[in-house]
């Protein structure tokens, strides 16, 4: 799901930013490419939640939490796969799939599942792909994909970041947070 043209034109429009503005400083995260799950909003990229019903869904606005990685410095390269609607669908729903992405796949072990919701995140990270990814969870999303993939996964305190214009599961329990190398 990552466009390369489209991520390396918003990578060399940072680099350049950074370049020109010596008094904005340089943040731990300046120029970082970063994937996000493609349930958060980014106004330069659609949003699908992995559903055909999104398929076109342009938001034209970033979520607050994309405002401020941008606002820092990262570069947002693409979205990553997940679990359709975030595997709010069914108990019985297919960890990983989607029919925006189809099925992601465990890097180790295509046989064993990639885990959770936000699987698209932590196996992209675990191929290096981006050193840090971000997912959502509401019970387990964030961390059970971090684990089976052999990355760090962190579920910051709900409410501690914002939830505003990522598609949720629940907007009481919802949380997003960082995958890492």
């Amino acid at each position: 799901m990552v466009e390369a043209g489209r991520a390396n034109d918003t990578a060399h429009a940072v680099l350049r930013w950074t370049d020109n503005s010596p008094s904005r400083g340089v943040s731990a995260i300046s120029g970082m490419p970063i994937l996000l799950k493609d349930n958060i909003e980014t106004a330069n990229m659609p949003t699908t939640a992995g559903s055909l019903a999104l398929a076109d869904n342009a938001p034209g606005r970033d979520a607050p939490l994309v405002a401020r990685l941008r606002a820092a410095g990262a570069v947002i390269v693409g979205k990553t796969n997940l679990s359709e609607w975030a595997n709010i669908r069914a108990s019985d729903s297919i960890s990983g799939w989607s029919a925006v992405g189809g099925q992601t796949l465990n890097p180790y072990d295509p046989a064993r599942t990639p885990c959770g919701s936000s699987s698209g995140s932590g196996a992209a990270v675990a191929l290096g792909l981006t050193p840090v990814a971000i997912g959502t969870e509401t019970d387990g999303s964030i961390t059970c994909p971090a684990s089976v993939n052999g990355v760090v996964g962190f579920k910051p305190t709900v409410g501690l970041v914002s939830r505003t214009h990522i598609v949720p599961i629940s907007h009481s329990q919802d949380t997003a947070g960082p995958m890492a190398t």
